[in-house]
C-alpha cells in the first residue's frame, strides 16, 4: 500500500479496566492518545463498550483534527474478543467510525503487547491486569494462547484473582477459621470499611464488582511485599498461575516448531505496576524459561495496535520506530 500522507491509523487496547486509543499518521508518528472505560467485550454490556469506543475513536480524530474518511485503518486489540461474532460485531462498529475503504482488524488484546515490544515478530505477551492471559507467536506466524477465559472459567493470576483470594483470606481470619493477617486493615482502609463484614453489602447487593475486587490487589501486593504470611502466599499463587499459562503458550507452540532462544518475553498489564510482584514473576518466568528473554513491556500496549494498523495497510515499521514512540508517550499523561 502506497503511503498517503493524509491518512491516519487508529489503535485501540481495551481491558479489564480502561482502554486507550491511540493515532497516528502512515509514517509511524503517534500524534495523539485518550482513555476511557474498560473495552473488555465480556466484562461490561455491550452497548456500552460501543459507546466508549465510538466515543474514544472520535475523541482521537478530534484530537488529530482528522476526519473519519481519511482513516486508512483501525486495529482494536480487546478483550474477551474470543468468538468468531464477537469480532465481527466490534468491526462493524469501528467500520462505521471510518468509512467502507479503511481496513479494520480485531483481536485479543495481548497481540498488542507483543506488538509493541516486538513488532510483527515472534514471542510471548503476557499480560496481567483486571484478568490474565497469554499469547504467543513463531516466526512462522503460528500462534497459540492460555488463560484469557474471565473470572468465572479463569483469570487465575489476575488482579481480580489476587483480590478475590484476598477477600477470602480476611473473611477467613474474621470467623476465626484462618490466622490473622495484615490484609485485614489494608483492605478495611482501602475501601473505608470498619469491619469484614460490611463486605457483604459492597459485593453482594451490587453488579459489575469484578473491576473493584480486582483494585484490592494494589493493597494485597503491598501487605505481601511487606512480609504477611497469607498476603504472601496469594502473591506467590498468582505469578505460578501466571507462569503456567506462560509455558502453556510455549508448549503449544513448541508443537508447531517453537520459538528460537533469545526470543521475547514481555510482561504487560496493571498488576505489575508494583515492582516486587513483577521482579517475583519474572524470575519465576526466567527460571521456567531460560531461553526467552523476559522483561517488561516498555511502551503501552495501545502502540502495539497502532503498529498492528501499520502492518495490517501495508506500512513497514522503520529502525528506531519504539524510540520514536517512547518520545511521544514521554510527554502524555496517557500511559498504560
Amino acid at each position: 500500500m502506497q503511503e498517503d500522507r493524509s491518512a491516519y491509523i487508529i489503535g485501540v487496547d481495551g481491558g479489564g479496566t480502561k482502554t486507550h486509543c491511540v493515532i497516528g499518521d502512515m509514517q509511524g508518528n503517534l500524534l495523539a492518545a485518550c482513555a476511557g472505560e474498560a473495552g473488555n467485550v465480556k466484562s461490561r454490556p455491550w452497548p456500552q463498550v460501543a459507546a466508549t469506543l465510538v466515543f474514544l475513536i472520535r475523541r482521537a480524530l478530534h484530537l488529530a483534527g482528522a476526519e473519519p474518511a481519511q482513516v486508512a485503518g483501525i486495529a482494536a486489540g480487546l478483550g474477551g474478543v474470543v468468538q468468531p461474532r464477537d469480532r465481527e460485531r466490534v468491526a462493524r462498529l469501528l467500520q462505521s467510525q471510518a468509512g467502507e475503504d479503511a481496513i479494520v482488524h480485531v483481536y485479543p488484546d495481548a497481540e498488542n503487547v507483543l506488538a509493541a515490544g516486538a513488532g510483527g515478530g515472534a514471542g510471548i505477551a503476557l499480560v496481567a491486569g483486571t484478568g490474565s492471559v497469554a499469547w504467543g507467536r513463531t516466526a512462522d506466524g503460528s500462534q497459540a494462547r492460555s488463560g484469557g477465559w474471565g473470572h468465572v472459567l479463569g483469570d487465575e493470576g489476575s488482579g481480580y484473582d489476587i483480590g478475590r483470594r484476598a477477600l477470602a483470606a480476611v473473611m477467613r481470619a474474621h470467623d476465626g477459621r484462618g490466622d490473622m493477617t495484615a490484609l485485614t486493615a489494608k483492605l478495611l482502609a482501602h475501601l473505608s470499611l470498619a469491619s469484614p463484614r460490611q463486605f457483604i453489602e459492597l459485593y453482594y447487593e451490587r453488579v459489575g464488582v469484578r473491576k473493584d475486587i480486582a483494585s484490592l490487589a494494589v493493597p494485597a501486593l503491598l501487605a505481601a511485599r511487606d512480609g504477611d504470611p497469607a498476603a504472601r502466599a496469594i502473591a506467590n499463587e498468582a505469578a505460578d498461575e501466571l507462569t503456567l499459562l506462560v509455558q502453556g503458550v510455549a508448549g503449544q507452540l513448541e508443537r508447531c516448531g517453537g520459538l528460537a532462544a533469545g526470543d521475547p518475553l514481555f510482561m504487560s498489564g496493571g498488576l505489575f505496576g508494583s515492582d516486587w510482584f513483577a521482579s517475583l514473576t519474572e524470575a519465576r518466568l526466567r527460571l521456567a524459561l531460560p531461553s526467552l528473554s523476559v522483561s517488561r513491556l516498555s511502551l503501552p500496549p495501545a502502540s502495539g495496535a497502532y503498529v498492528t494498523g501499520l502492518l495490517a495497510c501495508g506500512v513497514c515499521l522503520e529502525d528506531g520506530w519504539q524510540a520514536k514512540m517512547r518520545g511521544f508517550w514521554s510527554g502524555q499523561s496517557v500511559g498504560e
